[in-house]
C-alpha cells in the first residue's frame, strides 16, 4: 500500500466552502463548486496577507452592522408579507397558526442565510462590502461555510450573552477580534480598493 502526500504547492482551496482539493480538480471534492483552471492547472484565490492588513475596528464593524440590520429588516419584512398573502390564500390548516409558524421561521432564517452565507461564501456581507472590510481565515482566504456558521451563530451568541462584551473586545483587542472571531480564527479587515 503507498501512501499519497500532498504539499501546499500542489493543493487548491475552494473559495466557497474553504475545502483542499488536489490541484488538477476541477469541482470541490467537499461541495461540487466549480475550481478555477486555468488549463490543467488550478490557482488558489487571492489572499488577504495579514502581515500587511489593516484590522478593521469598532466603529466601522458597527456602521457596517447597522447597514446589514436594515437590509435584513427589510428582507424579513418582504418575505414575511408575501407568506402571509399564501397563508391566508391556501385552503390548508388553520391560516392564523399557519402565518405564526412561517412567521417565526422566516424571522430566524433570514438572519441567518444571510450573514452565513454571505460571510461563507464571499467574505462580505452588503453592509461590510459598502464598509470596505472583508472577514477571512488565518491564511487571509474566505472562511468558508462551516466556519461562517460556528462564526455566526454560537460565536455571535457567546458574544452576547456577557453583555455585549464579546463584541465590544474589537475595541481592546490588539488584533481587533471579538470573541465570535477568535472562536473560529476570523479576521476583520479592510479591502484595499
Amino acid at each position: 500500500m503507498t501512501e499519497i502526500t500532498q504539499n501546499k504547492a500542489e493543493t487548491m482551496i475552494c473559495p466557497n466552502c474553504g475545502c483542499n482539493n488536489v490541484s488538477e480538480a476541477r469541482f470541490c471534492r467537499s461541495c461540487g463548486s466549480p475550481l478555477a483552471v486555468v488549463g490543467d492547472t488550478a490557482f488558489p484565490p487571492p489572499a488577504v496577507s495579514l502581515a500587511a492588513a489593516a484590522y478593521a475596528g469598532f466603529r466601522i464593524r458597527l456602521a457596517a452592522w447597522v447597514i446589514d440590520v436594515v437590509i435584513v429588516i427589510f428582507s424579513t419584512s418582504v418575505t414575511r408579507m408575501l407568506w402571509y398573502n399564501v397563508a391566508l390564500g391556501g385552503g390548508g390548516p388553520d391560516p392564523t397558526f399557519v402565518m405564526f409558524a412561517g412567521s417565526v421561521a422566516i424571522t430566524l432564517l433570514v438572519p441567518v442565510l444571510y450573514f452565513v452565507l454571505l460571510t461563507g461564501l464571499k467574505g462580505q456581507t452588503l453592509g461590510k462590502m459598502a464598509a470596505g472590510i472583508t472577514v477571512v481565515n488565518q491564511e487571509g482566504l474566505v472562511l468558508g461555510l462551516r466556519r461562517a456558521a460556528l462564526r455566526e451563530t454560537v460565536g455571535k451568541f457567546v458574544s452576547a450573552i456577557g453583555l455585549l462584551l464579546g463584541f465590544l473586545w474589537v475595541g481592546w483587542d490588539s488584533e481587533k477580534q471579538g470573541w465570535h472571531d477568535k472562536m473560529t480564527g476570523a479576521h476583520v479587515v479592510t479591502v484595499k480598493s
